[in-house]
């Protein structure tokens, strides 16, 4: 149930960062070819900060990992000169449709409202429906390794 959701920062949680890398590269490994789970936890690992960027955090059920959001700057590197950026949202097949993605998408709002940001940006191929439903606007559509993404952007309240 939606309630027993618990948020962490990854800092707070590195345990499930070994399973955390392996779903993201199973999700979107293409974007990093011939990443190892090692190179990936490692990635993972510059998001272990609370208070500078990047952050990570987790969701857990019942200490079960559900998923993952990200504060970032620079998603798209040069493809797009905004920050920052909600990033790396996923939540795993078994837990989807259950609403976890929201909660995790408010954390890092929340969390770059009060590092003192105005504005978080975010760039989705299929999930511009979710991202409407949570108050995001679409603004611009961008090439990046070599697909065409929906960029969207969320004011936030401070």
């Amino acid at each position: 149930m939606l309630h027993d959701l618990k948020i962490y920062h990854f800092a707070d949680a590195r345990h499930h960062l070994p399973q955390l890398a392996e779903w993201l590269l199973a999700e979107w490994g293409h974007h990093h070819q011939n990443q190892s789970k090692e190179a990936a936890i490692t990635r993972l690992e510059k998001n272990l900060n609370k208070d500078t960027l990047p952050i990570g955090f987790v969701g857990e059920v019942n200490h079960q990992l559900v998923g993952c959001a990200m504060l970032r700057n620079d998603d798209m590197g040069d493809a797009a000169p905004y920050n920052p950026w909600l990033a790396s949202v996923y939540v795993h097949p078994d837990f989807r449709g259950q609403g976890f993605a929201l909660p995790l998408i408010k954390v890092v709002e929340e969390k770059a409202a009060q590092l003192g940001y105005q504005q978080l940006y975010l760039f989705t191929k299929v999930s511009v429906g979710l991202y409407e439903k949570a108050g995001w606007q679409a603004f611009e559509m961008r090439d990046y390794r070599d697909k065409t993404y929906t960029v969207m952007k969320k004011k936030l309240s401070g």
